[in-house]
Formats: structure tokens, C-alpha cells, sequence
């Protein structure tokens, strides 16, 4: 800010008189006016005449308060501190504004005692860190997009740190730092804090007056809104299940405003008429697609609107008709339903005559306009079915596919759509989205479930893996869930397309294991002699099982690596057939490999023993048996039987794996036994203990 030239000559002169009165006489007119203010202030200031200053900035706060502009008051108070930070006076009155405007705040003079505002060399560098403070003190509303809204539940000023109550939540603590950055203050009426606090409120308005509750939202957030956030502002204020008929009723406001694009952004004014005017705003500054697309969803917002919409899109066509066809013919089918339609009807027919009206039509970015071009070739073209033919293997939207299949099938060009479909369930790369449709549209019409055989399931595994059809891979995979079209046709399947399957299925890599392991069990149900044995389990206890895991560790997170390394290096060495050092590390390679292996599959079988759960009415593993010799040659022999992994004969542990052992396994006190070449009777059975 410059002192004013005149201002400055009235100083140089020091004629203060008339520096006062063009002082109050700019009150009067410009109170708000700080450009003028301030220079004259700090010109005071640095001419040492501080009185005077003091006076006029007086002045100043005072007018502001005479006439209750707090705004004001604030803004002059802030701007006297930045060219005068030791004026006593603005302080204090900075202290008293500060205290006015935060008199509803708990922590105020705490936090303003806290940072010593009253002293501070830098007032103004104090005072945004109590404001920020302020901002976040006790009981404040504040909103974090991954947490939603909350309220600060207390503040600990020497630690520098806040604690934050979300709904449903603990406490959850911040530093200053970071809840400056996550967390948004917000007002006591802010649409957020009111669903919070007054949800039943807004549920019933939003049944009542869904404009009404849309207009609260948009004033409080302050911007142009996705439909999608919108959803999740109104989430809970609006059902799920109901939000779809919801915002069909609401976007019947005029005063609501839906854009263009892929994620349209939706804007709220106050009147209808202010909402058309932007529209037609919007509508200019658009792209050439982007017009289509405003024309079709706001043309029936009124009739002026309509004209004004199709008038645009008339101009459009007659720059775009000799460079993008596809553009062109998709305003004239735009315009067909406009209240401004096209000069001549005959256009539409023109374009539709082309050699290349496939790609043409394909080229619609509407669905209903390519629904309409396929409906007109059908009367104007001899060749329809050749053309609607080759829009099935293009075109990607399931209502249309449906509305060009059906039409087909109803015809006498029903055999030819019976080729293209097996041609597409036998070459789904040809027509991706084509073979979707067929394979979910299998499930339901009588002459595709037909094709759905054995053959058709190996097909749409293979597909699942197809880099072709990348982009519908996890809708086909959807296709495998129970109950779905996989599972109806396993129930279709003879013996040996079933063992096939299921080889197949240990294959498919790009199935998901349980999606797998669901389609197996049903072919199991209806074949279980195709089953495979049950595995059996591992019986170990918890300490060995802890060594073999750290074996297992051992294994793939150092020897292993350690050993790559050491085969990078070897080979680095020159000529592979003469370098020991590399066969070596190769055949230590394969070693370690097929140990760790072997630990992984061990591992996955292995069931810790419990003393607690061990029945000792019988020889089994976990027990502790003793053995009483039949003759005198031998001795009493005591044994306890535990997993391979816990063996120890010199203890006398032994295996329940091994040979001698499963012959004892099953016997009762007093049965009789042969261990090795030796007769026994069973004298004892106990429950292990570790």
C-alpha cells in the first residue's frame, strides 16, 4: 500500500489539520477502505509522531464498532498491526475483538494466556496460532474424509496435541500439524454437523422436500458436487435401497443441475432461471459430446431451453457434418427429440446409406442413439441383418446387445445370428463383450442353454485367462460363483467330462482358488467316486512344530537367497560347463529347493497334539504305553508314541508312522502284541505329557 501523493504532501508540510479531516471525511464515506488508512498510519509511525497515530487509528476501530461491522472492526484491527505491531492500543483492542468474537469458545483465554498474545513481539504471527487453536478447541465440529464428522474432545496445548471423538469410534489423538491438514472446522449449522445431530430431522425432509435438503447441502459444502459424494453426504439420510428412486424425484428440481461427462458434476441455484442461464453457459463452453449430452438430459427443462439447446446443436452439425459423421448423425438423432429438430429428415437416411455405417453407428457414444441408427437401417437397408450382425460383435452395452439380438432372432435372419453365435462362444477374442452377453444370457434363454455343454464350460475357463478379454475377466469369473452358470452346467456333465473338468480346474491359474474348489464340489456331489483321498494329517507337538517353521524360515528367507546370490556370482565367472563353483550352487539350489518344499507340504498337514483332548482308552498317538513281555527273555518296554517330526528311539518316542508302531495302534489293556519279534501284553496306556 502506497501513501496517497496529496496525503504525503500535506505530511511533508505537516499540516496534521487537514490530514485529520480528509481522515474523517474518508470515514464517513469509506470506512472499509484500507488502502487509504494505513499508509498514513505507518507514515506517522516511522516520523515518530505515535500520539497522532494512536488517535486516528482510534478513529478507525471506533467507527467500525459504532456501526457493530465486527468484520470490519477485525479487518482494520489486523491491518493497524501489520504497519504498526507496537501499537498499545490496536493490541488491545485486538485482545477485546478477540474476546467478542470467540466468547462461545472454552478455551479462549486459555489459549490466548497460553501463547502470551498480549506480548508478543510478532502479534499477528501469535495470533494465527491461536486462531488455529480456536479453530480446533473443545466441542468444535470438525469433518475428516476418512473418518467423517466428529467433535474435538479435548486439547493439550503444551503437548501441541488434540483428541478427536468420531461416531462409533475411540478416541483418536493428532498433532496440531496434522489436524491443521486432515481436519476441516466446521460451523454449528454446517449440513454434516445437523446429520450428526439431527439426522431424524433430515430423513423427513428428505421424504418431504428433497430440494430443500439438496439446497442445504450445497450451501454448507460451497462447490459443484459428484453425484457419487453427494450419495455418500446423504448416506443415512437417504436408504440404499431407496436412493435410485430418490434422485430421480430430486433431480426433478430445476433449480439442480447435472453436467456432462463421465463423472458429472452437479451444481444447485437459486432459481430455475438461474440454473438455465448456466446451463446455456456451460452448454457453449463445452466439448462438441459434452453438448449432445447437456442437450439430451436439460432440453425438457423448459421450452425456451429446448430451442436454445437444439438450436445450439443444429449449429454444431453444419460445422461438424463434412469431418465427423459419427458426431454428425448422432446430433440428428439427438435433434429428432428437440423442439429445434433437424431441416431436413432426409439427413439421417443420407448418413445411414454409407459403406461404413457399422464403425459409423458403433462410433455413438448414446446407447439409445445407436438403438435408434440400428432401428432405421432395419428400414431403410436391404442388408440390415448383415449390419446389425456386425454391430453385435461391437457393440458393448447389454441393452442394446439385447435389443439387436432379439431383433434378430425374431427374423428370417435367425440362422445367421445362430452362426455368429457359435463362431463367438468358439472365438471369444473376435467379440469380447458379445461373448459376456452370451455367456450371462446363457442362464436364461432356452437356445443358448442348449450350447452350454462341457465344451462351453472349458471354453469360458480358458477365457478367464484370454489377454483378449482382460476387461471382462472378472465378470466371466463371476460366472463360476455357486448358483451361477458354471455350477448349472457341471449339473449337465456325463462321467468322463466331469474327470476332465475337474483336470482342467487344477490348471486354471487365473480362476480363484475357492471359485475352483466350489466348481470341484459340485462335480464332486453328482461323481464322488472322482473325489481324491483325504489327506492325511501330520501329528505333531507345538514344539516341533515351531522348529520346523523356523527350518522352513531359514530356508526361504537366507539359505535360499543367499545361494541365488551365490549362482549370480559363480556364473558371473565365465564359461557354465567348466565352473564347479556354479554346478555346485545349482545342486545345492535344487537341495534346498525340494527341502523346502517338502517343509511347505509338512507344514500344511500338521495338527498340533494336545495332552488335554488325547483318549487313552486306546493305543493311539499322544499316548504312553507299556509293554510286559510274555516270556522272561525280554524286558518291560515303555514307549510313547508321537509324529515322525518328534521321534527319538534312544528316549523311546517313537513314530505312529512307523511300520512296528501302526500294528500297536488301536490296542487295549490286555490285548496281545508283537513289537519287532517280540510278544507283549499290552500293561498300560497313558496320556503323553509334554
Amino acid at each position: 500500500m502506497k501513501l496517497d501523493s496529496k496525503m504525503r504532501a500535506l505530511l511533508d508540510a505537516e499540516r496534521f489539520d487537514e490530514i485529520e479531516d480528509a481522515w474523517m471525511s474518508h470515514l464517513d464515506s469509506s470506512a472499509s477502505d484500507l488502502g487509504f488508512f494505513l499508509p498514513i498510519v505507518r507514515a506517522l509511525v516511522q516520523r515518530g509522531d505515535t500520539d497522532r497515530a494512536e488517535l486516528l487509528a482510534q478513529l478507525l476501530i471506533a467507527t467500525h464498532r459504532e456501526r457493530n461491522d465486527d468484520q470490519g472492526e477485525w479487518k482494520a484491527v489486523t491491518g493497524l498491526l501489520r504497519v504498526w505491531p507496537e501499537g498499545g492500543l490496536v493490541r488491545a483492542a485486538l485482545l477485546e475483538n478477540l474476546e467478542r468474537r470467540y466468547a462461545h469458545q472454552p478455551s479462549a483465554e486459555r489459549i490466548s494466556s497460553h501463547f502470551g498474545l498480549a506480548q508478543a513481539d510478532d502479534p499477528l504471527r501469535t495470533l494465527e496460532q491461536v486462531e488455529t487453536w480456536l479453530r480446533l478447541d473443545v466441542g468444535q465440529p470438525v469433518h475428516m474424509p476418512t473418518r467423517g464428522v466428529g467433535r474435538v474432545a479435548e486439547i493439550n496445548l503444551a503437548l501441541e496435541t488434540l483428541r478427536v471423538q468420531f461416531p462409533g469410534a475411540k478416541l483418536e489423538s493428532f498433532r496440531i500439524g496434522e489436524a491443521t491438514q486432515l481436519l476441516e472446522s466446521l460451523p454449528p449449522d454446517h449440513f454434516l454437523v445437523q446429520k450428526l445431530e439431527n439426522a431424524s430431522e433430515l430423513q423427513e425432509l428428505a421424504q418431504n422436500d428433497a430440494g430443500e435438503l439438496l439446497r442445504r447441502l450445497f450451501a454448507s459444502l460451497g462447490s459443484p458436487l459428484p453425484v457419487s459424494e453427494i450419495r455418500t453426504h446423504l448416506d443415512g439420510i437417504v436408504s440404499g435401497k431407496g436412493w435410485a428412486g430418490w434422485w430421480k424425484s430430486a433431480r426433478e428440481d430445476a433449480r439442480l443441475t447435472v453436467g456432462a461427462g463421465s463423472r458429472p458434476q452437479c451444481t444447485w441455484s437459486d432459481s430455475a432461471s438461474e440454473a438455465e442461464s448456466q446451463l446455456l453457459d456451460a452448454f457453449e463452453a463445452a466439448e462438441p459430446r459434452e453438448k449432445l449430452e447437456l442437450a439430451r438430459k436439460h432440453a425438457a427443462r423448459s421450452r425456451a431451453l429446448g430451442e436454445a439447446l437444439g438450436g445450439g446443436l443444429q449449429a454444431l452439425f453444419k460445422r461438424v457434418r463434412g469431418t465427423d459423421p459419427s458426431l454428425a448423425l448422432e446430433i440428428l438423432l439427438a435433434l429428432e427429440n428437440l423442439p429445434h429438430g433437424a431441416e431436413d429428415p432426409r439427413d439421417a437416411a443420407a448418413f445411414l446409406q454409407r459403406d461404413d455405417v457399422v464403425p459409423l453407428i458403433a462410433a455413438l457414444g448414446d446407447r439409445r442413439a445407436r438403438e435408434r441408427a440400428a432401428e432405421l437401417v432395419r428400414a431403410q437397408r436391404e442388408d440390415w441383418a448383415d449390419v446389425l450382425l456386425r454391430l453385435l460383435e461391437r457393440e458393448g452395452d447389454s441393452r442394446t446387445l439385447t435389443a439387436l439380438y432379439e431383433r434378430l432372432h425374431a427374423s428370417a435372419a435367425r440362422p445367421a445370428l445362430d452362426r455368429t453365435v457359435q463362431e463367438t462362444l468358439s472365438q471369444p477374442a473376435r467379440a469380447p463383450r458379445f461373448y459376456l452377453w452370451l455367456c450371462r444370457e446363457a442362464a436364461k434363454r432356452p437356445e443358448l442353454q442348449e450350447r452350454a455343454d462341457g465344451r462351453f464350460l472349458r471354453r469360458l475357463i480358458d477365457a478367464c485367462s484370454n489377454p483378449a478379454l482382460r476387461a471382462q475377466r472378472a465378470a466371466l469369473r463371476e460366472l463360476f460363483d455357486s448358483g451361477g452358470l458354471a455350477h448349472r452346467v457341471v449339473a449337465r456333465l456325463d462321467g468322463p467330462q466331469a474327470e476332465q473338468l475337474l483336470l482342467l480346474l487344477q490348471r486354471a491359474g487365473d480362476l480363484e482358488e475357492h471359485r475352483r474348489h466350489d466348481l470341484s464340489e459340485a462335480v464332486w456331489a453328482r461323481f464322488p467316486d472322482l473325489r481324491p483321498s483325504q489327506e492325511e494329517p501330520l501329528y505333531v507337538t507345538r514344539e516341533s512344530l515351531e522348529r520346523k517353521r523356523r527350518e522352513f524360515e531359514q530356508l526361504v528367507r537366507v539359505e535360499i537367497p543367499r545361494n541365488t546370490e551365490e549362482i549370480r556370482t559363480a556364473a558371473a565367472h565365465g564359461d557354465l560347463r567348466e565352473n564347479f563353483e556354479y554346478k555346485a550352487a545349482r545342486e545345492r539350489q535344487e537341495m534346498l529347493s525340494s527341502r523346502a518344499k517338502t517343509l511347505h507340504e509338512e507344514l500344511r498337514r500338521a495338527r498340533i497334539l494336545e495332552p488335554d483332548s488325547i483318549d487313552a482308552s486306546e493305543i493311539r498317538v499322544g499316548t504312553r504305553v507299556r509293554l510286559e513281555p510274555v516270556s522272561d527273555a525280554a524286558s518291560t518296554l515303555q514307549l510313547t508314541i508321537l509324529g515322525p517330526w518328534d521321534s527319538d528311539p534312544g528316549r523311546g518316542i517313537v513314530s505312529y508312522l512307523a511300520p512296528a508302531v501302526e500294528a500297536l495302534l488301536g490296542r487295549r489293556v490286555g490285548d496281545a502284541v508283537r513289537f519287532g519279534e517280540v510278544e507283549f501284553l499290552v500293561g498300560a496306556i497313558d496320556v503323553w505329557t509334554a
